[in-house]
């Protein structure tokens, strides 16, 4: 189960593997499961979240601009 504890243990890993100077330009997040805090009547109380890698630095807005003229489908 993916909680808060460790959401943020894997944000402060990445934060981490930048400041010593890693190379790695991505960090894994581990599969786990979200439990809105605000959700309707008929929401889902867990969503089933799948592991994904996510950026240690941020994107700048040109760097998005870029991604985004290659592939038109995301805009």
């Amino acid at each position: 189960m993916l909680t808060r504890g460790k959401i943020f243990a894997c944000a402060m890993a990445a934060l981490l593997a930048v400041s010593a100077g890693a190379d790695e330009p991505m960090a894994g997040i581990p599969a786990g499961v979200y439990r809105p805090f605000f959700r309707g009547k008929d929401d889902a109380k867990e969503i089933a979240v799948a592991a994904f890698q996510l950026d240690v630095h941020p994107v700048t807005n040109a760097e998005f601009l870029e991604f985004v003229r290659a592939n038109p489908k995301w805009q």
